[in-house]
């Protein structure tokens, strides 16, 4: 499994907890009020790190369908182009030609 990141899931979150979290330790010297905010940044990146864990196998499938349409489309493309552009080409074609009027050619003698 990848991490959550490199298969493309939105851990900002995580990471601005984390990054607070150390940011405050870094400073050294903590304060009890201090040390507990870290514990709860710490604690909801926690939390959010196992709801992602747990939407992956999720976001893994879509993700896959996802790319499965978008190849499956740009192979239609040419396809649809093959098959379309000539009929609409001929319907626009008669469809501004349809009032000209065809004389006939006369005969030389």
């Amino acid at each position: 499994m990848k991490p959550l990141s490199q298969a493309g899931m939105n851990t900002s979150v995580v990471e601005e907890y984390v990054n607070n979290a150390l940011r405050l330790l870094n400073k050294g010297n903590l304060t009890s009020e201090e040390a507990s905010w870290v514990e709860g940044n710490l604690t909801l990146a926690r939390q959010e790190l196992s709801s992602l864990e747990a939407s992956y196998s999720g976001f893994i499938t879509w993700r896959y369908v996802t790319i499965a349409i978008t190849v499956v489309a740009y192979a239609v493309i040419p396809l649809a182009v093959y098959f379309l552009l000539p009929r609409a080409w001929a319907y626009l074609w008669f469809k501004t030609r349809r009032k000209w009027i065809v004389s006939r050619k006369p005969r030389r003698r």
